[in-house]
């Protein structure tokens, strides 16, 4: 049996820029972490004593006689790449709910990658498992996703990607231990209990992109987010980033549909006159987690400032995807 884990995704800056459909076209940088909160697998080969050939359990429990029948599309396009043909028993279990803002999906997707590809005996660097997880999104399940969740699922830690037609390079950051500490005691994550699928929210942004539709706002938005990645490298103050992130918030906000959403409206209002300088939804919009820059002192009036009890202190991670199998040591990365 495998168990494989990989991260959630925490964006600072770039979010939106990291499609190919704009990066393409205008080579852009993004800067994103991982979580210590993790996407877990478990993987084994299926005994011959059932009646089905393949057993998938996430919020469904699916049993197939074939990988087509398979109905979760990550779980069906990796193990038709692979060639996997039965004989499999795959459980999913997620720290946090899918559908929610924090590269979730992709999690998934690197996970199966990395245990598939160590129970195949292929070699894979973790650059490997993050561009192959990409393309299977993109190009064979066809997700409107961008690059980010994949390579910080993947890579771990805090990562510079640099991203054009030609090429997909990441920097790790080395991040000072003060720093570091700094961002965890301050920054406050909530939990709006709406999900939404990323997919369609990022549609209509793709939209945008490929008619060449609100290309000032792109600009100002790849403008915005160069002065952030820049004051990040620099640590600046929560008053730096918070101002920069409100700009690049209100952008987004009117790039995905959601700046006349009274839901999403009511939780930045509420957040920010208890004490958050900046309060902004995660990943495409429209529900899932929202963060809040906020000095520490402000963050119990914050939580009772709305009706939202689910709440996440930040804690970084730094190992990325691995692999634990139970009696093969080699395996264990």
């Amino acid at each position: 049996m495998f168990i494989s884990r990989a991260p959630y995704r925490l964006s600072f800056y770039g979010g939106g820029l990291d499609y190919p459909q704009w990066f393409n076209k205008f080579p852009s940088k993004i800067l994103c972490s991982s979580l210590d909160k993790y996407c877990y697998l478990m993987i084994r080969e299926l005994p011959p004593f059932f009646n089905h050939k393949i057993r998938v359990a996430y919020s469904k429990i699916e049993l197939c006689e074939n990988v087509e029948e398979i109905k979760h599309p990550s779980v069906r396009e990796v193990l038709k790449y692979f060639n996997i043909k039965d004989g499999l028993e795959l459980t999913h279990i997620g720290d946090l709910p899918a559908n929610s803002g924090v590269g979730s999906s992709s999690a998934f997707t690197v996970s199966l990658v990395n245990a598939i590809s160590k129970m195949k005996n292929i070699v894979y660097s973790k650059y490997d498992i993050a561009k192959l997880s990409t393309k299977i999104e993109q190009n064979l399940i066809k997700e409107n996703v961008g690059i980010q969740d994949q390579f910080a699922a993947s890579l771990g830690g805090f990562i510079l990607l640099s991203a054009s037609k030609e090429k997909i390079t990441y920097e790790k950051i080395n991040v000072s231990k003060e720093y570091q500490e700094y961002l965890e005691a301050n920054l406050l994550i909530g939990f709006s209990g709406r999900s939404r699928y990323s997919s369609l929210k990022a549609e209509k942004l793709v939209k945008h992109i490929n008619n060449n539709e609100k290309n000032d706002l792109m600009n100002e938005l790849q403008r915005l987010s160069a002065s952030g990645i820049q004051a990040f490298l620099e640590n600046a103050e929560f008053n730096i980033h918070s101002e920069l992130t409100k700009k690049i918030r209100d952008i987004k906000l009117e790039l995905n549909g959601d700046k006349h959403d009274n839901f999403i409206n009511s939780i930045i209002a509420k957040t920010e006159s208890a004490g958050s300088m900046c309060t902004k939804f995660l990943g495409a919009g429209g529900g899932g987690f929202f963060i809040c820059w906020a000095p520490k002192e402000f963050h119990s009036q914050i939580k009772e400032s709305i009706s939202i009890k689910t709440w996440l202190n930040v804690k970084f991670s730094f190992d990325g995807c691995s692999v634990l199998a139970k009696d093969f040591p080699d395996y264990v990365i």
